[in-house]
């Protein structure tokens, strides 16, 4: 058999094969340390939408007057697939969806260009529209609950504006934080006719002496160091009595609360939130599209341990999204844990021999390293679907391995020497082992390529797959081979043998009182020890002469343990393989009594295999699996028109109810939801409802008390006609209120 060049090459240069391996081990550590941690994959989907707020205005006149023009104006877009809108009171959300594989961002231009050449023909009184495009990410991670109890929550609202989004903004990671939950603060100026008379002020003289008021002028900047600071000339008026201090004239010191009545009053609120009954002002933290959500969840609650609240002020974590992505994540992390234990444990058994088990074992970490090593590079992050791919990869990439050793350990049995049974081994496998891996690169690389939002989510699940399987081709060729000819490989002990090594402690005492101290290996070992013992005390130092029996005990210890694990991997491979040999003569001998009658075989077989058919349909469909997540999401729909003081009314009942429920920890609720999912109105008909679960082995499973949650909310509301309630469960990180929508 001719000699693989390539094999023989690593093989006499095995330093260097082991510097390119442990580089390449070093360097995918570096770079999965840096990863970030995320539930899905970053995806991007074609749906640009466009925000336009029209206070005032009923829904027929916005969407006359906003909806209408602005669906004119992008329907002329090339690569539309679909143009919708949703008009309600007093706002307009035009959605447009393009086609599959359009650049979103360059759409996104284009349909900004679009919008601002409508403006012309939307009404004055209409606020500027917002083109945004749709981003998964932008979904808040993390609800903060901030309550002063005795406190209005329009002062509770402003030191959340002023003070505490400041200082959370700050933390790397955060894009912005929303505010919702209580009625802002509005300064309102009555003008008093008479005095106004009476003093010879008209009118427009008090509306530009509070527009002048509001100054804010950039003034420059100065660089000192490696400082620059950045000065400007701001005054803006925050309270009613310094908007009555304006001067008006000042030859005469005459001010606004001369000709005028200034009071400040909350305006109505448009949603009230509460968590487990008490008033609060909630906090959404959004992060950027690219940062780690846990990490940034990790800061945000950092930073809030460091704020100093004023007295009777206290947060609380409401929701926080990342649970869910920890959680799964340190499940697939468990999974690929356990994935590997097993994998090794079916490798230790079948092949028999420490060395070699140990050699194939060592390909997991190697060409795992390999595939994180192009997730750091491609910049993937640690999520479901790639650690899917790194658990499944655990198992496949040790068949090389496998192959390799069982031929080269062939070779050795027929009396070849380690390195020469190495070189025939792996050369004549090599081939096969070509073939395989390219038959699998076949059936993953293409996963990396599907079209859409499929292709996207799926992507690192291929590209995962394929650099693994390629780096175990390498590794199997290249690196085991080297180590399975440089390293012995005896036969391991019986455990009669292992046993008798217990008598061996005088001999390795006087190894080590002899020379076993004095070899480079007991020098570094003694150095570590003497510096332990010196951290713990110098006294401790007087023990250092007593070093060499304990080199000599952990000698003995350790052949002690080599032995025994020698000898039961030898028992286990000897109890595999003569089980092996009788299911192979069992399988022969019913394999000549089925070849007797292969017709009632394929019938049979033919009859099994249309069973399955009336089971598939049955079988439900889901985009992602059905997970315990301990969060749901209730929303209750009330008839159109419904005040928001009877809205609050049917929250409170379900959210004593559910308080009340043995398995819940925390109710957060939002009366006056918004029912485009957006922050800039609201429907005083929606009440939104988000119920954390307590642990898991303290309560039933999550499906079951939907179930349990709709049927009795349900029989609670029977006081409000026209009621819907919708509890769902949420097994991702966010819950829909509907898997479908149909536009009529």
């Amino acid at each position: 058999m001719r000699e693989n060049p390539l094999v023989a090459f690593f093989v006499e240069r095995f330093v260097f094969a082991t510097a390119i391996f442990v580089g390449l081990v070093l360097v995918g550590l570096i770079l999965g340390l840096g990863l970030g941690v995320e539930l899905l994959p970053r995806f991007s989907v074609p749906v640009v939408a466009v925000s336009t707020g029209y206070p005032g205005a009923g829904p027929e006149e916005v969407a006359e007057q906003v909806s209408k023009p602005l669906e004119d104006a992008l329907s002329t877009l090339s690569g539309v697939d679909t143009i919708g809108s949703s008009s309600t009171e007093g706002f307009s959300l035009v959605f447009v969806q393009f086609q599959q594989g359009v650049d979103v961002d360059k759409v996104a231009v284009e349909v900004s260009q679009k919008v601002a050449a409508a403006r012309a023909q939307l009404p004055k009184d209409a606020s500027p529209p917002v083109v945004q495009r749709f981003d998964p990410s932008a979904t808040p991670i993390l609800y903060i609950a901030l309550e002063a109890p005795g406190e209005e929550l329009s002062q509770v609202l402003r030191y959340a504006e002023r003070t505490l989004k400041p200082r959370l903004q700050l933390v790397p990671g955060v894009a912005d934080i929303r505010l919702t939950g209580a009625p802002r603060r509005a300064i309102r100026v009555y003008l008093d006719p008479d005095r106004l008379q009476a003093l010879g002020v008209a009118p427009g003289q008090v509306v530009q002496a509070l527009s002048s008021s509001a100054l804010n002028l950039p003034v420059g900047s100065l660089t000192e160091e490696e400082k620059r600071l950045v000065y400007t000339l701001r005054n803006t008026p925050a309270t009613a009595e310094e908007v009555a201090a304006i001067l008006l004239d000042p030859s005469r010191g005459l001010r606004v609360g001369d000709v005028a009545r200034v009071e400040e009053r909350a305006e109505e609120a448009s949603t009230l939130n509460r968590v487990n009954g008490r008033p609060a002002v909630l906090l959404a933290v959004v992060k950027t599209p690219d940062s780690n959500a846990v990490a940034v969840a990790d800061g945000v609650k950092k930073a809030l341990g460091e704020v100093q609240l004023p007295r009777g002020y206290q947060t609380e974590i409401a929701l926080d999204s990342t649970r869910f992505i920890r959680a799964a994540v340190l499940d697939t992390v468990r999974e690929a844990f356990l994935a590997a234990v097993a994998v090794s444990v079916v490798v230790l058994v079948f092949l028999g021999k420490l060395n070699s088990v140990f050699s194939v074992i060592l390909a997991i970490p190697i060409t795992l390293s390999g595939a994180i090593l192009l997730f750091g590079l491609l910049g993937f992050t640690y999520n479901l679907i790639s650690l899917l791919a790194l658990t499944v990869a655990v198992g496949i990439v040790v068949d090389d391995s496998i192959v390799v050793a069982e031929n080269i350990d062939r070779y050795r049995r027929l009396g070849y020497s380690p390195k020469e049974a190495v070189l025939k081994g792996a050369s004549e496998v090599s081939v096969a082992v070509a073939a395989a891996t390219l038959s699998l690169l076949a059936v993953f690389l293409p996963i990396s390529f599907l079209p859409g939002i499929i292709g996207q989510i799926f992507q690192q699940f291929g590209l995962g797959m394929a650099a693994a399987i390629a780096v175990s081709w390498l590794e199997a060729l290249l690196f085991l081979t080297v180590r399975l000819a440089y390293f012995p490989d005896p036969e391991p002990p019986s455990p009669r043998e292992a046993l008798l090594a217990l008598r061996l402690l005088p001999e390795d005492l006087r190894w080590a009182y002899r020379r076993g101290f004095r070899t480079p290996w007991g020098l570094a070992l003694g150095l570590g020890l003497a510096l332990f013992l010196y951290r713990l005390g110098p006294l401790f130092l007087l023990l250092l002469p007593l070093y060499p029996t304990f080199l000599g005990l952990l000698r003995y210890l350790g052949r002690f343990l080599w032995d025994l694990a020698g000898a039961l991997t030898h028992l286990l491979h000897g109890s595999a393989e003569g089980g092996m040999r009788r299911l192979t003569e069992a399988y022969a001998r019913s394999l000549g009594l089925v070849l007797r009658r292969p017709g009632g075989v394929l019938v049979l077989a033919a009859l099994a295999f249309l069973s399955i058919l009336p089971i598939l349909p049955r079988i439900p469909f889901n985009f992602t699996p059905r997970s315990d997540t301990g969060v749901l999401t209730a929303t209750l729909l009330l008839p159109k028109d419904t005040p928001l003081a009877v809205s609050d009314r049917a929250a409170r009942v379900l959210e004593a109810y559910f308080l009340s429920h043995p398995a819940v920890k925390r109710v957060v609720t939002t009366v006056g939801a918004s029912a485009t999912g957006g922050a800039q109105v609201g429907d005083p008909s929606r009440v939104q409802l988000q119920i954390v679960l307590k642990p898991k082995g303290e309560r039933q499973d999550i499906f079951s008390l939907t179930e349990a949650f709709n049927r009795e909310g349900k029989a609670l509301l029977k006081d409000f006609p026209g009621a819907d309630l919708r509890v769902l469960a949420q097994t991702g990180p966010e819950a829909g209120d509907a898997d479908l929508q149909f536009f009529v």
